[in-house]
């Protein structure tokens, strides 16, 4: 899809944020106080009344902004959502750098966002380190003697190794009340199967992607990193033509297959299941939800009889890959060109400080989101939206009473699924525990391990455990919103 596709598509909801033309300079003063269109939050001005809203609806919608407004160098595509979410970026900005100026305790939420953010901007820092913080990974990736241990590794929490087989742990589809351990296929460094085999491939992504490799392992000072690079995207290859196509992966019942421990290990007895769960902290685990079933033993086979070398490599590269943004700064610049440039289409690489407050959300989301919600949404707020949900609640009861072609039973159902729905607004009752993580200013590399550490122990200490209901899964200054089918839930940050 070229970039003017994507303006069109965003000009449907282009009328509900964006005044005609208004992309946003970049880090502007944060806009604080009445909403941005008013009296009813519609964009007049960027309308096209000449248009017949029968013929063409986004452009009677849109037109005048789509004509007008410029997808910034730094996107693929813009519109109504992307203006309110650099929006909320530039609103964050500005609390994390009044975060910064002020005296911080020690172990708060302020000093570790505080310095996440002044280390993750600190590039004379990561430069004069150098390679010396992904040393002790590399090196242990050269010392693993066998596909085994390799694989015990990559299992372990915040290990950027990766594995072509995946676990996680997650709610039960058909016990929501509680968290199972859940399997699917991964490895690939491009989207999915369809860039490598079929008639979907992508010959030209592929040898760019082959290049792109053998530059970042040379990078490393890895010897024959064109050879090794074009190994990996064969071994990569060999994966993908065991993966699930993207649309098989969306059907419910398929990709719901619960197997017992001992099944998994028949289904794959080469593989160190044992070891590799125990590794990542789930060694209990007697039973597991496998979405793609049949994928999991000939990847697994393709793993285990890998040649080392190629393995080694493989992680390597992707290792390398992972913290590219932390590593100097020509790490960072090769995967943007590749990443960004060549597979999304992307003109110009963000901004430093921009890819600091993205970031900074993933990593300290919630933190950040208690100086998000203090300071633009007040609980009057969070009050008024609660109502206007219960008031939709409310119609949405009436219209399926009314309904003519619905059965009684049917009703039935849609009523008590209407009455159990819950809706999370703005912010969560309970915020996220962040005392266990450890920040450290001028350590941009050690605070991404951390961070994946933390998170990855996080998910995986709750399996067998009552799910936390209450948990969000995405921030208040997320610009999105959510069904959560498995709670009956939508999440309105």
């Amino acid at each position: 899809m070229d970039r003017r596709t994507f303006l069109r598509n965003a000009a449907g909801t282009a009328l509900l944020a964006g005044g005609a033309g208004s992309g946003l300079a970049a880090w502007a003063a944060p806009v604080v106080g009445k909403p941005k269109i008013l009296p009813w939050g519609v964009d007049l001005a960027g309308m096209d009344p000449a248009a017949r809203p029968g013929d063409d609806f986004a452009q009677y919608a849109g037109g005048k902004w789509m004509k007008s407004a410029k997808i910034p160098g730094d996107r693929t595509r813009w519109g109504a959502f992307d203006e309110l979410r650099e929006q909320a970026d530039l609103d964050v900005k500005a609390l994390v750098e009044a975060a910064a100026r002020a005296p911080q305790q020690a172990g708060s939420d302020g000093q570790k966002i505080a310095d996440f953010y002044a280390s993750y901007l600190d590039t004379a820092a990561i430069e004069a380190k150098g390679m010396d913080p992904v040393k002790p990974i590399l090196k242990e990736i050269a010392a693993a003697p066998d596909a085994a241990s390799l694989a015990i590794m990559a299992a372990k929490p915040g290990v950027s190794v990766p594995l072509p087989i995946t676990w996680g742990v997650g709610p039960d589809a058909k016990n929501p009340d509680i968290y199972v351990l859940s399997m699917g296929h991964g490895g690939l460094g491009l989207p999915n199967r369809t860039f490598y085999i079929g008639a979907t491939a992508k010959p030209d992504i592929l040898t760019s992607y082959t290049a792109h490799i053998g530059r970042m392992l040379a990078l490393a000072g890895i010897a024959d990193a064109p050879a090794k690079a074009s190994a990996i995207v064969a071994f990569e290859t060999r994966i993908a033509e065991k993966h699930w196509l993207p649309e098989q992966l969306r059907e419910r019942d398929k990709t719901y297959n619960p197997r017992t421990r001992a099944e998994l290990k028949t289904l794959a007895p080469a593989f160190p299941w044992d070891k590799a769960f125990e590794a990542s902290l789930v060694g209990q685990a007697d039973r597991v939800v496998i979405r793609p079933l049949d994928a999991i033993a000939p990847i697994a086979d393709v793993y285990m009889t890998a040649p080392m070398e190629t393995l080694r490599a493989y992680s390597t590269y992707h290792t390398l890959r992972a913290y590219a943004d932390v590593l100097p700064k020509a790490f960072d610049q090769e995967s943007y060109a590749f990443f960004g440039k060549k597979l999304n289409g992307q003109p110009e690489q963000r901004a430093r400080d921009k890819r600091a407050i993205a970031a900074l959300n993933s990593a300290l989301g919630e933190a950040v989101g208690k100086l998000y919600v203090a300071k633009h949404f007040p609980p009057d707020s969070k009050a008024k939206m609660t109502a206007l949900v219960e008031n939709m609640r409310a119609a949405y009861g009436e219209r399926i009473k009314a309904l003519s072609w619905m059965s009684a039973e049917t009703k039935k159902q849609a009523a008590e699924k209407l009455a159990l729905f819950r809706p999370k607004i703005g912010y969560p009752d309970k915020w996220r525990d962040y005392s266990a993580l450890t920040i450290v200013r001028g350590d941009a590399f050690g605070n991404a391990q951390r961070i994946d550490e933390f998170e990855a122990r996080r998910r995986l200490l709750r399996l067998g455990k009552k799910t936390e209901r209450d948990e969000w899964g995405m921030t208040p200054q997320t610009v999105n919103a959510s069904y959560n089918s498995v709670f009956n839930e939508i999440t309105f940050p």
